[in-house]
């Protein structure tokens, strides 16, 4: 942090999905985090946040909101998946293009954008067919 803050440079933790060790599965770890070390911002990656709402059974969207208002977040990593409970059990974080999964983009961004967050990393990578090109313009629309 001491390094950071000597150099004008915020640093940011990433919320994890749910994995044995990972740090930050949910966004009451990440808050707690940020509010014991003030210094801190955040990066909310939606895929991870989708995973660990499937898994640890909390309110996607309200946690998108409580991530939004805690005023730390600086960044955010927009993608889909299509990780789902039932009827059988599928977890995959698989940077999908934003269109191709279940995870609710349109709403989480909106969500984001409503308050104040202006920083959207489009991280797909699994589908080469769709095109960053046409990310960019869905990710448009959804802010539009």
């Amino acid at each position: 942090v001491i390094i950071c803050e000597e150099r004008g440079v915020h640093l940011a933790i990433e919320n994890l999905n749910p994995r044995i060790s990972y740090l930050f599965q949910t966004v009451e770890e990440v808050v707690y985090a940020l509010e014991t070390v003030p210094e801190l911002y955040t990066c909310i990656d939606i895929g991870h946040l989708w995973i660990s709402s499937l898994i640890h059974g909390f309110d996607f969207r309200h946690e998108v909101l409580k991530a939004a208002l805690s005023g730390k977040v600086i960044s955010t990593h927009i993608h889909n998946n299509s990780s789902v409970l039932e009827p059988k059990p599928h977890i995959a974080d698989a940077h999908a293009p934003i269109k191709k999964g279940v995870i609710p983009v349109r709403d989480v961004v909106r969500i984001l954008a409503d308050n104040g967050i202006e920083h959207f990393v489009i991280e797909s990578v699994s589908d080469p067919e769709i095109s960053v090109e046409e990310n960019f313009r869905t990710l448009v629309e959804y802010l539009s």
